[in-house]
């Protein structure tokens, strides 16, 4: 008599490669588990497979997965992998009535060729001794209209706690988890309970039709949200945070995200996927909400946030001709801060560059920094020196420019851009040609000029009294105070009363650069962009930041245009 699938042990299998087959790309890691549904743990097993002689780590497979070109120096031959690996599944075929191993797979077609041309290259047996099914498949058949079926978005549906899932091992101890909650599904709603019933229903039963998105938030949860400002967060089933955003409507906001009928990213869709629950926090204004988020998300690090992440990050410091920057500020580098260490290498790489023949072919790191992206996503050479030339011809750029005549014609571009501001692009599918390398180009140049002018504003932010009111509010204002970078959330206070004299107006723009962080940073920036928003939709700014008068009204609209 067949064990039934909750009491059966299989094999869980997960390769990484270079490549989507044999053909095009080598197999880089190997992970597996013996796995059986009411097991109470599990051990999970592979290896990190070298590379061939003369192959290389693609960048973008490097970033992926965080394996690095040392770790598969130090790997095994994909034959010892190989060996290691039906080890394994040998155990598991003994205690299997068939003659081959129940393998268990998400998305079986990418990695059966890889084991398949293992089986090719290094087995003597006369057969491919592998019986296996794909949890996607399965997961399409049993979710159909889920928003997303991946590995991340399926283990986070089911409640699962996951890291990034970069590595084989991650892949199997998710893959095990969603096994586990399909067997179940399977045993309940579809009476499958074994593995001969499985395969027969996967090839008898006929895979549904493209259904309307059924995201697993209860709608009644959404729309009992209050029509106020505030922070909402999205959790898993389990109650781990996946996102934290802030809303001026917390009922209006968090609907959006149910609701467009444009296209979602992928990205967007596998945190909807897993989102079962929300929390939210109620603020007097959106201002207020927009700090919170900021600390918030440094506090927590959700995983589908994006912006004012703090790990990895550093402010930085220039000196006077942007050609050297610090973390720290000193006599050397006064200007800042700077969102980065690396905010303004723009504009000194591309001085640099001018002097550069285009038949070179230069690092990714150099074009990253021109281009004002991450090298990972850097366009290939020719792109990169086709659309160079055009930039270079549109504001006569050559060899001998200075980097003081740079200088202005950053400016002048700042000005264009703000003038005619261009569309946001979808980062998620970046497809590189003549006219974005020059779009490129150009905001990495105009942002220079733009994050100087913000950096000389935040540090007389640093040490202020604020008073603001919402567009379209009415009665008192409400009063900020900031000190040493540190935002104090005040009482309201009557319309007619001036600000006070901020309690640190006297300190040295040097002392002020030096209260800087990440958070403080983000927390300052993040402040700015919600007052300029709040005069520009009419409603009031007031600042006072030393022994001089107030700014408001029309001459604190053009310094925020220059911020």
């Amino acid at each position: 008599m067949a064990s039934r699938l909750t009491a059966s042990e299989v094999l869980v299998v997960d390769c990484q490669s270079t490549g989507s087959t044999p053909d095009h790309g080598h197999l880089i890691e190997l992970g597996w588990a013996r796995y059986t549904c009411d097991a109470e743990s599990f051990d999970v097993g592979g290896h990190v497979v070298a590379l061939p002689e003369g192959a290389h780590l693609p960048r973008m497979v490097s970033r992926i997965t965080g394996l690095s070109p040392r770790d598969l120096a130090a790997g095994v031959p994909a034959e010892a992998a190989w060996r290691a690996l039906d080890d394994a599944a040998s155990e598991v075929r003994q205690r299997s009535a068939n003659d081959s191993t129940p393998t268990v797979i998400h998305f079986k077609q990418f990695e059966e060729k890889f084991l398949a041309d293992l089986y090719a290259r290094h087995d003597q047996a006369p057969w491919f001794r592998f019986d296996i099914v794909c949890t996607h498949a399965i997961a399409q058949r049993l979710l159909p209209d889920l928003p997303r079926r991946s590995l991340r978005a399926l283990a986070g549906y089911f409640g699962y706690s996951s890291t990034q899932l970069r590595r084989s091992r991650d892949h199997v101890a998710a893959t095990c988890f969603v096994w586990r909650h399909l067997v179940h599904r399977l045993e309940r709603e579809h009476d499958v309970c074994t593995w001969e019933e499985l395969s027969t229903w996967l090839t008898e039963s006929r895979r549904p039709g493209r259904l309307g998105r059924r995201y697993p938030m209860p709608r009644e949860k959404r729309l009992a949200l209050p029509d106020a400002p505030g922070v909402y967060r999205f959790l898993r089933k389990n109650g781990d945070l996946l996102y934290v955003g802030k809303a001026t409507s917390l009922k209006k906001r968090v609907n959006s995200h149910f609701s467009k009928k444009s296209k979602l990213s992928e990205r967007t869709l596998e945190m909807l996927t897993q989102a079962r629950d929300l929390a939210y926090t109620e603020t007097r204004t959106a201002l207020e909400a927009a700090l919170l988020e900021s600390d918030e998300i440094k506090r927590h690090a959700p995983p589908y946030n994006v912006a004012l992440i703090e790990e990895g990050r550093a402010i930085g410091f220039s000196s006077r001709d942007l050609g050297s920057f610090a973390t720290d500020p000193d006599e050397a580098h006064p200007i800042g801060p700077l969102p980065s260490q690396w905010a303004l290498s723009g504009v000194s790489t591309i001085h640099r560059l001018l002097s550069v023949a285009p038949t070179v072919d230069v690092p990714r790191w150099v074009m990253s920094r021109a281009l004002g992206i991450m090298p990972a996503s850097a366009p290939d050479g020719a792109c990169f020196w086709a659309g160079w030339d055009v930039f270079r011809a549109r504001y006569g750029l050559n060899a001998s420019t200075t980097l003081t005549r740079l200088e202005r014609v950053a400016r002048t571009v700042a000005a264009k851009l703000e003038a005619n501001p261009r569309p946001s692009r979808d980062e998620d599918e970046v497809v590189w040609d003549v006219d974005r390398v020059v779009e490129h180009c150009e905001e990495a140049l105009a942002r220079a000029p733009q994050l100087v002018m913000r950096a000389r504003w935040l540090c007389h932010l640093a040490d202020s009294e604020i008073a603001y009111r919402e567009p379209n509010a009415e009665g008192p204002l409400v009063r900020l105070s900031v000190a040493k970078a540190e935002v104090a959330l005040g009482e309201t206070m009557d319309a007619e009363a001036r600000l006070p004299i901020p309690p640190y107006a006297a300190r040295p723009r040097a002392e002020r650069q030096r209260d800087f962080d990440v958070v403080r940073y983000d927390r300052l920036r993040v402040l700015t962009t919600e007052l300029k928003r709040v005069a520009r939709d009419g409603g009031v700014v007031r600042i006072r930041f030393g022994y001089g008068p107030e700014l408001s009204g029309d001459v604190l609209a053009r310094v925020f245009r220059t911020v």
